[in-house]
């Protein structure tokens, strides 16, 4: 008995995981306000009655993703905010960690900038309850620490949304950039990876004494 429960269990998680995992790819194409339950059941390999079964609405399935997508994001940017390394070892981290994530999911950005210009209210009480803006606070409050300390120099605001606006833009502008830079989809990602080294020697310029 033990045993069947734990297999079942098992099974139930593997079924969300890839229920998450449909739902992911529809949401990105179509955002949150086209997707279809039926195409995301369909996506998933299952019927629509299992697909509520396991999640009952689109928004409910959708709030669960992006909430598992903020905690994955608030526990790296915590683990870099806490550590006891220098400014620029974590300015690294996060530029590292941020572009690593992008590169494996490159549509995410623009859906989320969308998904916030249509529906502004409704992702600003989401990203609350995630504690995605106290995490990212944290950061900035970083720099400001390393300014007054002279480790960097500059206007705390300003720096925080360069290193913000100069790791997503890559991405959220994706199709614009590459078109104009003619580079196929591969010469892109290999633009992007190379990037993280290049963009963290630009950072390093800019602030440093």
């Amino acid at each position: 008995m033990f045993v069947y429960f734990i297999t079942m269990t098992e099974e139930k998680k593997d079924t969300e995981q890839t229920i998450k995992e449909a739902a992911k790819k529809i949401f990105l194409v179509n955002g949150l306000k086209g997707a279809r339950m039926q195409a995301i059941a369909d996506e998933a390999g299952i019927n629509r009655a299992m697909l509520h079964y396991y999640f009952r609405t689109k928004d409910k399935l959708f709030e669960v993703i992006f909430s598992d997508a903020m905690t994955e994001m608030n526990q790296r940017m915590g683990a870099i905010i806490t550590s006891d390394l220098p400014i620029l070892k974590k300015i690294e981290h996060f530029v590292h960690g941020y572009s690593e994530s992008a590169i494996s999911n490159p549509e995410f950005d623009l859906f989320i900038i969308n998904e916030f210009r249509q529906n502004p209210t409704y992702f600003d009480e989401m990203m609350k309850t995630s504690n995605a803006g106290t995490v990212i606070k944290g950061f900035a409050s970083e720099i400001e620490k390393a300014i007054d300390k002279k480790e960097i120099v500059g206007n705390p605001n300003q720096i925080f949304l360069s290193i913000i606006a100069l790791c997503i833009f890559p991405f959220a502008a994706k199709t614009m950039v590459r078109t104009m830079l003619g580079h196929s989809e591969k010469q892109y990602t290999k633009l992007l990876e190379e990037r993280k080294d290049f963009l963290m020697q630009f950072i390093i310029k800019a602030i440093t004494p």
